[in-house]
This record gives C-alpha cells, sequence and structure tokens, in this order.
C-alpha cells in the first residue's frame, strides 16, 4: 500500500463512498482461478475498506487506517505450515 497523508483513526463512511472509483487490489494469494478472494482500497483522508472480490456489489468493510496496520500485523501471528 502506498504512503498517504491519512488521519490515523478515521474509519471511512462508506455508505458517502464510490466504491467503483477506489483503487482496489486483489490479495497476492488470489490464485485467479475462482478462489475465494479479498480486495481492499485505500480511501484518501485515511482508512481501508475491504470486500470479497467476487461479490463486488456485495458487503464492505472499513477499517481505520490504525486499525487496518494492527489487523496486518496481528495476522501474521496466524501463519499455518500449509
Amino acid at each position: 500500500m502506498q504512503e498517504q497523508t491519512r488521519t490515523p483513526r478515521l474509519v471511512p463512511d462508506v455508505a458517502a463512498l464510490d466504491l467503483g472509483s477506489l483503487p482496489w487490489q486483489t490479495s497476492s494469494y488470489s490464485s485467479g482461478h475462482g478462489g475465494n478472494c479479498v480486495e481492499i482500497a485505500q480511501v484518501a483522508g485515511g482508512g481501508v475498506v475491504v470486500r470479497h472480490s467476487q461479490r463486488p456489489d456485495g458487503p464492505v468493510v472499513a477499517f481505520s487506517t490504525d486499525e487496518w496496520y494492527a489487523f496486518l500485523d496481528g495476522a501474521d501471528e496466524f501463519r499455518f505450515g500449509w
């Protein structure tokens, strides 16, 4: 993710966003063969939104920048030996 000026604790207002215009990035773990995929997009002014790539019109979860980086830091603890 690119560094940008951000408000660390601001959780984006999903209802106010034009989700179709956001720069969505698909997970590097996506196989491209119809698997379950996660996409994220940074929101101008701070925050990150997350959605299921196979349901782009479905639910979106919003995180503040601080919450997102805490999630990434914590996710590393759950590595599986696959």
